[in-house]
């Protein structure tokens, strides 16, 4: 077996095994902000241009075929984000861990994907025709998918296993900043240009985005130095490579066996193999975000026809839960890292499940204040969730292998956001029917369903708790050897 272990030599001082280095932790979260700041201005500006009356891509009187009319098409343009991530990112995921560069693993897939996802980001408003606009939003897509598991998985590279709950609390509070920053950047732009238009802020709203990325990108590079994998700037191998987290040394790699090769096989021998824990963990996941999906695509629907209230109070109540989520992302690692990453999950989970039921009730009196008041809890639990998951799911990758099962993870992540709204929005047409506005209460009790099926399953994992690193069992045998 050839191997390139201590072959390339780490260019970042080491961890220490215990302690979370807090100011490479925040440079390490650049990367996956990099990824937000681009998704969150997509889903806020893509549909408000595509129905737009001033730039007419999608018009208002258009019926394809009879029934397909305008919001059906821009329903279906929007869900290509989710479809390619589905379908790319577990591919361009295993790649990064066997990349081949030296700039290490992660680092190519980050620029590339990155600066070209930035770069077809600043061009979308120049295409004033839906097929070219399509087009260049598919290419953004692909983009974002050829490095968004790598931008995730880059902090569990450089983070010992027994404190990544903690960091991955303080990459969720980095990372989300940039969805903020693009949620109020129509409001900036409007502060700093009075009397602009809606439409123009809009149109400004992409180059400015995609340059911001750049500008978080190059700061990323410039701080983070990733051990080298190899000599070139991109070669991709037949095997995972593995990083130390403390010591950041190549452990091992081959390049030989054919039988060891990673493909889309590789997908059946994660999920199927003897450990059904990550089996149970992606089912686990895909009704938890089964259950989000579904206020998301449909909470502003029910407020207006249920609620009575308009688009900017249910985006209002919506910035509640996220602001909620970004303030105790930090305190949700600290959870997870003082209880333990399951039981934290399961402390997330059982809350969701109360608050959900309680919101199945507190609804009826049509009262968004109370909505609000339990809007709070769902924010901090639903982060729990968030923050904890990603430390389980690395722990049960095999050493090396964490790109590819982060990669998974959004294949079940991204299949919950396609499927889970067409689930909600049949139980609204067939269990709903004759119920008028009312039906839209159907959606909390299906949420609290979706988290009961969640808490469930949580039980088929095994593992997922804080291992230690080739370093650390190093260093205790060492302490052995002494001690003798």
């Amino acid at each position: 077996m050839t191997t390139i272990a201590n072959k390339y030599q780490p260019r970042m001082t080491p961890n220490e095994p215990d302690k979370l280095n807090i100011k490479r932790t925040i440079f390490l979260s650049l990367a996956f902000m990099s990824v937000l700041a681009g998704l969150a201005y997509y889903n806020l500006a893509v549909p408000l241009l595509l129905g737009d009356a001033q730039y007419g891509l999608v018009p208002e009187d258009l019926l394809l075929f009879g029934v397909l009319g305008q919001q059906t098409v821009i329903g279906a343009i929007l869900v290509l984000d989710n479809i390619l991530a589905l379908l790319l990112q577990p591919y361009f995921a295993a790649l990064s861990d066997r990349a081949r560069s030296k700039l290490g693993r992660r680092m190519p897939f980050i620029l590339i994907g990155g600066i070209s996802a930035a770069f077809f980001f600043m061009v979308t408003p120049l295409f004033k025709v839906l097929l070219g606009l399509v087009a260049i939003l598919f290419f953004f897509n692909v983009a974002m998918a050829f490095y968004r598991s790598a931008a995730l998985t880059l902090l569990a590279d450089y983070t010992p296993d027994a404190v990544r709950s903690k960091g991955s609390g303080l990459q969720q509070l980095i990372a989300n900043s940039g969805a903020i920053f693009a949620f109020l950047l129509p409001t900036l732009i409007a502060l700093l240009r009075p009397g602009i238009s809606n439409f123009d802020a809009r149109y400004l709203g992409f180059p400015i985005t995609g340059l911001v990325m750049i500008v978080i990108l190059a700061v990323l590079f410039k701080t983070i130095k990733e051990t080298p994998t190899g000599d070139g700037f991109l070669e991709i191998g037949d095997t995972p490579i593995k990083i130390d987290s403390v010591s950041f040394e190549v452990q091992a790699a081959s390049d030989t066996s054919e039988e060891e090769k990673r493909d889309w096989a590789y997908f059946k021998n994660a999920l199927f193999g003897k450990n059904r824990s990550m089996l149970f963990l992606m089912i686990y996941t895909y009704f938890s975000y089964t259950a989000f999906a579904s206020i998301e695509a449909f909470f502003t629907i029910f407020a207006n026809n249920y609620l009575g209230i308009g688009d900017d109070a249910a985006g209002q109540l919506l910035l509640i839960y996220t602001a909620t989520m970004i303030i105790s992302a930090f305190v949700s690692g600290m959870i997870g890292q003082k209880i333990g990453r399951q039981k934290a999950l399961r402390l997330g989970t059982t809350g969701l499940i109360v608050v959900m039921a309680l919101l199945s009730f507190v609804v009826t009196l049509k009262q968004p204040i109370w909505i609000a008041v339990l809007f709070v809890p769902v924010g901090f639990f639903w982060m729990t969730v968030i923050v904890n998951i990603f430390p389980v799911l690395w722990s049960l990758s095999p050493g090396g292998d964490e790109g590819a099962y982060t990669g998974i993870y959004y294949s079940f992540n991204q299949a919950a956001y396609v499927f889970g709204p067409i689930i909600m929005g049949l139980v609204f047409d067939f269990i709903g029917g004759g119920m008028g506005n009312d039906k839209y209460l159907l959606m909390f009790p299906f949420i609290v369903f979706c988290e009961i099926c969640a808490f469930v399953l949580l039980y088929g994992v095994k593992g997922g708790e804080a291992r230690l690193s080739e370093a650390e069992i190093e260093a205790l045998r060492e302490q052995l050897v002494e001690a003798d």
